[in-house]
């Protein structure tokens, strides 16, 4: 390490020179201080969000079963079942958004099993590949691999 000149000894641009420097490390470690407190702020969120979303689908699957006891209860009673509408998500229609729910519930899915899944909720499944292209369009389904869909 360099020795330094005693500043008495120091002329006037060196010391602004020192001044410019240590101002530089000040900024530097203060960026650096900021970078990893946005770090940990971004993980915080992220495992957030991901408590969030399970939550959510815990939540979905436990009304889910319920409804099916309350249908099959309005079935063996001979009455029919109201169809399941959107929940309030624009103009998605029934199926868009039961096709939606059932991606979210079971992750990853075939169309083939999609498919049954829909016909057992009693939903109309002629359009389901117009259905997911949609989706697809839409951003809300991604494709992993051919015929198997999953949330975005």
């Amino acid at each position: 390490m360099a020795k330094r000149k005693p500043i008495e000894k120091m002329s006037a641009e060196e010391l602004y020179a020192l001044a410019q420097q240590r101002e530089q490390e000040e900024r530097d470690a203060q960026s650096a201080a900021t970078a990893e407190q946005l770090e940990e702020l971004k993980a915080r969120r992220k495992e957030l969000s991901v408590q969030h979303k399970a939550a959510i689908r815990e939540l979905e699957k436990e009304h889910a079963k319920e409804l099916k006891a309350i249908d099959r209860e309005i079935a063996a009673l001979g009455g029919r079942a109201p169809r399941r509408t959107g929940g309030g998500g624009g103009r998605r229609s029934g199926a868009s958004q039961a096709i939606l729910e059932l991606i979210g519930a079971l992750g990853p899915v075939s169309t083939s099993d999609l498919k049954v899944k829909l016909e057992e909720q009693g939903i109309d499944t002629k359009n389901l590949p117009q259905q997911l292209a949609y989706l697809k369009r839409q951003g809300k389904v991604t494709a992993p691999s051919r015929a198997v869909y999953a949330l975005a």
